[in-house]
């Protein structure tokens, strides 16, 4: 007997829906990996084949106890009679488009590649008609209506250009004319969006992206009344489209932080978006939160958070594209989205690739090789992100984690020897090298604590003049090399002068300008102590660098670096 929860909140559907009681007292329900279930009698057997009552037969007709729990649980997510689960997003439009969209479907706005294909080549080769409309064209969809269409289908957000489109609004249209509304809700999630409560009569969800949620299954479902559910059931069983009862375990398990993962993704992508539309070399950010959104006020009224997929036209050329997506280090390059990773794609290369130049023309080119898009995965949204992915649009080649690695070591390699000269050497020219560390940054009221393994090795040569014993003078040339776990080579070069105050047992306070290749300068506090005396003095150093300038928010860190004089 499986769990309902239908009027309990989407957390506690999430979790506790569909699950099966068993003698057990397991708190979710078990895998059943048989491809068939036995009957003590005959009768028995014909009970469930007739459908007199509800009961396992043979996993490829559905009727598996890990699929059906699955089934229960994912129908109350979207407050939908019924559900049925697929091995593929894939496989469960085309069974929905089969089995309900013989005379014909409009689909209207844009779609994911495997979406747009279907429809115009699969479909059309069995005379299904097929229409499509863009977002500017919806005044000619009650006229292709009345030609007998039974079926209108969208995304809303849409895959990857984020348009909104009125789901009230055009069920009511369909309905007055006899076609069912089919809306494919996978970027919004039912955390965000309830299609059904808006009209819609059936929902489709690639379940590979935010309801699987960790890159490691496959899947699709398919939600609406008993009566369609049961009409597209004949369709998934016949054409072999069932989900194996291990992955739908998997789908269930991920279901339950569900809630969790998309709205702190909601959160994160909302901040990103908002720092990386301000910079003069982004074209346009699509995020429906932002309110330079052209979809804005309607996706607050039908929607109750706005995803974690951020759609970003770089305002260069297809080559300077493809460098910021190549030069990410977080974000990684993939054809998915709504796992915890965080992922980028050009989607010409990818679910938009082999698009004719004048579909895309048509489509007024929304979909162009300028276009980046990038799902924000379940990590905090820290500012090293944001002033990191504004580098790459400055340079076109520079990691995303450089900016905190930049702002810490050019602060903190040319003064570390400063409190080692002795007052007898007026004038003494010191060279060292040190393995700097960043302990935090902050970027307008955002911390980020840093405890990743990623070294910068400084080589300056400094002229170091000490002018009294209380007071020094230094200038220093730093050339820094950056080494990750993928390459090492030279970041940048940091020009150096400041003042040094030699304190009683080792201490130094030392105060420093910085300007940097690239735009950047600022300030550096600096507390060291000499750890180790001898011909080759060790010195411990905390610098807390003042970063301005080059377009970017000021930054305040912290680090810790160990310096060695030669």
């Amino acid at each position: 007997m499986t769990t309902s929860n239908s009027k309990a909140g989407l957390s506690t559907k999430c979790v506790h829906s569909g699950e099966l009681a068993n003698e057990h007292g397991s708190p979710h329900t078990p895998i059943y990996n048989s491809t068939t279930f036995t009957f003590d009698t005959t009768k028995d057997l014909l009970d469930v084949v007739d459908g007199h009552k509800a009961g396992s037969l043979y996993t490829r007709y559905g009727l598996n106890p890990s699929i059906t729990s699955l089934e229960a649980k994912l129908a109350e997510l979207e407050d939908a009679e019924a559900s049925l689960v697929f091995s593929s997003g894939m496989a469960a439009e085309a069974a929905l488009f089969l089995a309900l969209g013989r005379k014909g479907v409009i689909c209207i706005g844009d779609a994911y590649g495997g979406t747009l294909e279907l429809l115009n080549v699969q479909l059309r080769s069995l005379n299904i008609p097929v229409h499509f409309l863009l977002g500017s064209e919806l005044d000619k969809l009650e006229e292709l209506l009345q030609t007998g269409v039974e079926m209108v289908f969208f995304e809303t957000p849409t895959n990857p250009t984020i348009e909104i489109f009125d789901i009230k609004a055009i069920a009511d249209i369909a309905h007055k004319h006899g076609a069912l509304l089919a809306i494919d809700n996978t970027f919004a999630t039912p955390v965000n969006q309830k299609p059904i409560h808006l009209g819609a009569d059936l929902v489709v969800h690639s379940a590979t992206k935010y309801l699987g949620g960790h890159s490691d299954i496959t899947a699709g479902v398919v939600m609406g009344s008993k009566q369609h559910i049961g009409e597209i059931w004949a369709w998934r069983k016949n054409l072999g489209q069932m989900l194996a009862p291990e992955t739908a375990s998997l789908l269930s398990r991920s279901i339950k932080s569900l809630v969790l993962r998309v709205k702190h993704q909601n959160e994160s992508a909302l901040r990103i978006a908002t720092e990386i539309e301000k910079h003069p070399k982004i074209k346009r950010v699509l995020y429906p939160a932002l309110p330079s959104f052209a979809g804005h006020e309607l996706a607050k009224k039908q929607m109750s958070g706005f995803g974690g997929m951020i759609t970003i036209e770089v305002n260069g050329d297809y080559e300077q594209t493809v460098k910021v997506a190549d030069n990410l280090k977080i974000f990684r390059i993939a054809p998915s989205l709504g796992s915890a990773e965080s992922l980028c794609t050009q989607p010409v290369t990818t679910t938009h690739h082999g698009l004719t130049e004048e579909e895309l023309s048509r489509r007024g080119n929304p979909v162009n090789d300028k276009i980046v898009r990038r799902l924000r995965g379940s990590r905090r949204p820290d500012s090293r992100f944001g002033a990191g992915f504004k580098q790459h649009l400055d340079r076109m080649k520079i990691s995303i984690k450089l900016i905190v690695f930049l702002a810490v070591l050019f602060a903190s390699t040319a003064y570390s020897q400063d409190n080692t000269l002795p007052n007898d050497f007026p004038l003494k020219v010191t060279s060292y090298f040190g393995v700097v560390h960043p302990i935090a940054t902050l970027q307008k009221g955002d911390v980020k604590m840093n405890f990743e393994k990623a070294y910068t090795v400084g080589f300056p040569v400094g002229i170091n003049v000490q002018k009294t014993p209380k007071m020094g003078y230094s200038f220093g040339i730093v050339p820094t090399i950056k080494t990750d776990s993928q390459e090492s080579k030279v970041s940048s070069i940091a020009i150096q002068p400041g003042l040094y105050f030699p304190l009683r047992n080792g201490w130094t306070v030392v105060g420093r300008l910085s300007f940097e290749t690239g735009g950047r300068y600022g300030f550096v506090p600096v507390l060291s102590k000499v750890i180790h005396r001898g011909k080759h003095p060790v010195s411990f150093v905390l610098p807390f660098p003042v970063k301005f300038g080059n377009n970017e928010p000021v930054s305040f860190g912290s680090a810790f670096l160990v310096t060695i004089a030669i």
